[in-house]
């Protein structure tokens, strides 16, 4: 759906069409670029070293799982922007929505192709500690691959050949052989240059997850896969066939055995005309539930559709996580909450595990556990239930569940972090014991542990 197609699972199988307005073409409006932010020390993604939990995993019994660096989980977070769209609110309102980005704590945005205006934009945020990616044309040469990644040097996270190219299924019955091509191109261009190195080359983007059966496997020719998935106004963790499970089966035809990025996947709030769209009550729970679960999924980069909204009346273009003049929704700063908390940029080092158990009201209860540099740990803790009902898109009341937690030592520490009605994050400490309950609702829940 990225530079301009319109496309999920959802509306394949549902037979629905809705066309994305179309960018002007021409240079990027000439923006005054206020002062670069002060550089955060950014860290490089860390793979875990340890497998993500199962996704439907609850400890009955004490066990010791080994957590998961925290900076890595927040690194994960990425978003999909349109800095490079002449005329879209990122170049009308350049200086709100960049300031709103910088301030968020996201550090990866998925934006830019060769020819596209707005290189000034991207490197401004490079600058501020943001990276972007570059996504090709089937059409382009080693030659302009190479050209134009020197050119975004050192600003580049990822490339990735032409954005959901399977649309051009019903016309073009070469297709799948063109996004291969060019799939085994890019690789071979990239990985034969090690100024490159640091660059990651993804597979090909499709609208319709099913297709990657027609391209084939490509894990010879990608670092990772390259997954769209829109949920609808379904919860994150949805079992059904808008799951990330689902999905990732359909893809898993093309990327075997390859890790997988999710470089698009987002709520709407346009309510009054889309049967998708959903409250940013709701969204604000689902968005950090939405990365936790792909992170157990083992998907260590989850990009928003969108950063920021370019028509709120738009189904797609009010998927951002700010309005088109940068002012924060409720899902941002719960995502910006989230981030604040667990960030820990620094050098990569090899986590501890913890001893401990649930019990009590578990049942659809999801767990992952994180740890800092310092040693300490953040033990999340939600309850994976929808709290929003598809078909009549009303909000649905989650109960929250009493969850006890048992450890094999009583930390010498412990902290509740609960969302408060603003979406901030407000902590609560907890008596030393070797044993605490905590009240679990669809809001995760971060508990700080030091031991």
């Amino acid at each position: 759906m990225h530079r301009g197609s319109i496309s999920s699972t959802y509306f394949i199988a549902c037979a629905m069409s809705l066309a994305l307005a179309a960018c002007s073409g021409g240079g990027m409006q000439s923006v005054s670029l206020p002062a670069v932010p002060s550089a955060a020390n950014h860290a490089t993604t860390v793979v875990p070293s340890a497998a993500p939990a199962s996704p439907t995993a609850t400890a009955s019994a004490l066990s010791s799982p080994t957590a998961a660096p925290a900076d890595s989980f927040v690194d994960s977070i990425g978003a999909n922007s349109h800095f490079t769209y002449s005329g879209s609110s990122y170049a009308t309102n350049f200086s709100a929505i960049s300031a709103a980005l910088v301030a968020s704590g996201i550090r990866h945005i998925r934006d830019g192709a060769p020819g596209e205006p707005g290189a000034q934009a991207l490197a401004y945020l490079g600058q501020a500690g943001i990276k972007h990616s570059i996504g090709f044309p089937v059409t382009t040469t080693a030659a302009q691959i190479s050209a134009t990644i020197s050119e975004n040097l050192p600003y580049v996270d990822f490339v990735e050949p032409a954005n959901e190219f399977d649309e051009n299924a019903a016309s073009d019955p070469n297709w799948a052989s063109e996004i291969a091509s060019e799939q085994q191109l890019l690789y071979g261009t990239v990985h034969s240059n090690p100024a490159y190195a640091a660059i990651k080359v993804l597979g090909p983007s499709l609208a319709d997850a099913a297709h990657a059966a027609a391209v084939g496997p490509l894990d010879a020719y990608e670092d990772a896969g390259n997954l769209h998935d829109y949920p609808c106004s379904y919860n994150p963790g949805t079992s059904n066939a808008y799951g990330i499970a689902a999905n990732t089966t359909f893809l898993r035809a093309s990327t075997q055995w390859k890790p997988i990025w999710t470089t698009e996947v987002g709520y709407a709030d346009n309510m009054a005309q889309w049967p998708c769209a959903l409250s940013d009550t709701e969204i604000a729970k689902f968005d950090p539930r939405t990365v936790a679960e792909r992170w157990m999924y083992g998907e260590t980069h989850t990009y928003f559709y969108q950063f920021a909204d370019m028509d709120p009346n738009q189904n797609y273009n009010s998927m951002g996580l700010v309005s088109t003049d940068g002012a924060p929704k409720p899902q941002y700063v719960a995502l910006q909450s989230m981030i604040s908390l667990l960030a820990d940029p620094g050098p990569q080092f090899q986590p501890t595990s913890l001893a401990y158990s649930l019990s009590g009201g578990t049942s659809n209860v999801q767990q992952l556990l994180l740890q800092k540099r310092d040693g300490s740990y953040y033990l999340l803790l939600w309850s994976e239930l929808p709290g929003w009902d598809a078909t009549s898109g009303l909000p649905i009341a989650v109960a929250p569940q009493n969850v006890s937690i048992t450890f094999a030592k009583a930390p010498s520490l412990a902290v509740e972090y609960v969302y408060t009605v603003n979406w901030a994050l407000v902590g609560t400490p907890l008596p030393s014991s070797t044993t605490m309950s905590i009240p679990v609702t669809d809001a995760i829940t971060f508990v700080h542990l030091k031991v």
